[in-house]
């Protein structure tokens, strides 16, 4: 959810395409906006009237999902990354359509690079660690690492298959 303060509306934005607005939400953003209201009344904000006044609006993007259900981390990362007030039709945060087969490859290649800026963050305390494990791992001859990859992943869908069964 935003509070746009300075062109004042309240959107939703959310991956899934799927369920209809009452049904999904059931006036949980209208609350939430209300507690938005009455917080920046309390410092006299000079929008308070016009975000009060704001219905909750929905994005519709192109590359909301009817199917990938699991990525919604990665959507609102990159939803927060790049949304910066724009009108609904004007904004592009560089996702394809989920039905064009390209999403699935851009989700995965984004799962990388947040997980690379959180593991090698100053703020990590652990991060040399990281570093020194991956320059082992970086030895390893390419051919014996890409099986550890590829066993490493039928380890993560095997348990997330267990997880969500």
């Amino acid at each position: 959810m935003c509070f746009n303060l300075k062109k004042p509306k309240t959107i939703i934005i959310d991956n899934s395409a799927l369920g209809e607005y009452d049904a999904k939400f059931k006036g949980i953003p209208e609350k939430l906006k209300e507690a938005f209201v009455s917080f920046i009344t309390d410092f006299a904000h000079p929008k308070t009237d016009e975000m009060d006044d704001t219905v909750v609006k929905r994005f519709e993007m192109p590359w909301r999902t009817t199917v990938n259900s699991k990525d919604c981390d990665i959507f609102i990362m990159r939803h927060m990354e790049t949304y910066m007030g724009e009108e609904e039709n004007a904004w592009q945060c560089g996702f394809g359509v989920e039905s064009e087969n390209v999403q699935e490859k851009q989700i995965e290649d984004l799962r990388r690079k947040y997980c690379a800026k959180i593991l090698l963050h100053e703020i990590n305390e652990l991060k040399h660690y990281i570093v020194e494990e991956m320059k082992k791992y970086l030895q390893i001859p390419f051919p014996s690492r890409k099986i550890l990859q590829e066993t490493s992943k039928k380890r993560v869908e095997e348990r997330l298959k267990r997880e969500l069964d």
